[in-house]
């Protein structure tokens, strides 16, 4: 079970940061959405890269979700499988840092497009943690209970209605 909320920023954060990665992302499926995640994660010493597939059922707050990693190859036969081209893909450039005891995902989507946006989430372990939560003044918009920003519906959005 995901437990998610999620604000747009209107920059990024002077923050410290302890993570740094480069991802591309799209979708095989919308109904159920089946999300193919490619994250390279870069730090002075080195670079990894990791695949994923993921399937999340319907919900806000909350919902069902399953992340499996893959291989390379895998990941490349199911963009091959599902016809993502590159124009298909959704670039992000991929912070994280600690608010306290929960860690914040810091997104820039679409860098340098007219599209760009950028938005960050916390996971939590319950329904009740997240919702006591008091995000701090920095923060922006809250965009949790918002479908126009779940990326499914970007992606939709962005990749599919401008054929």
């Amino acid at each position: 079970m995901e437990i998610e909320r999620q604000w747009l920023f209107d920059k990024m954060p002077e923050r410290f940061y302890f993570c740094h990665k480069d991802m591309e992302q799209s979708y095989l499926n919308l109904e159920p959405e089946v999300r193919l995640r490619k994250e390279t994660s870069k730090s002075i010493f080195e670079s990894d890269t990791t695949y994923w597939i993921t399937i999340k059922g319907n919900g806000d707050l909350s919902r069902e979700e399953i992340n499996k990693q893959i291989t390379k190859e895998e990941y490349e036969a199911l963009k091959r499988i599902g016809n993502i081209t590159e124009d298909k893909v959704i670039k992000k450039i991929h912070w994280e840092t600690y608010i306290g005891k929960y860690k914040l995902e810091l997104n820039i989507v679409d860098k340098d497009t007219e599209n760009e946006f950028c938005y960050g989430e916390i996971e939590f372990a319950s329904e009740e943690e997240a919702l006591a939560f008091e995000p701090l003044d920095w923060f922006g918009e809250e965009v949790t209970y918002d479908n126009s920003y779940k990326m499914k519906n970007y992606w939709k959005r962005t990749r599919l209605e401008n054929d």
